[in-house]
């Protein structure tokens, strides 16, 4: 891999590091302002659940991706309903 593909390489993964920091910011924000917010937080629970056990990415994501991904969706569903 010469310098000009390495330099592709990390471009590329700075504009996916944005793109999933702006996706997370606006996730948090429908997550907060959700007008059922327990039973989306109980149904984002489950479908991470199903998703991991049995489910398609059970197959595709690594050891590792798969811890990330629990990571984060632990995360989100501890983000709090806005008060009005």
């Amino acid at each position: 891999m010469d310098s000009e593909d390495k330099e592709d390489l990390t471009a590329g993964i700075d504009s996916l590091r944005a793109s999933i920091a702006g996706l997370t910011v606006a996730i948090g924000a429908l997550i907060q302002t959700h007008p059922r917010h327990a039973q989306m937080q109980l149904a984002m629970t489950a479908l991470l659940e199903q998703q991991l056990g049995s489910g398609a990415l059970s197959t595709v994501l690594n050891e590792r991706q798969r811890e990330q991904m629990r990571d984060l969706v632990e995360w989100l569903g501890s983000i709090r309903a806005q008060q009005d």
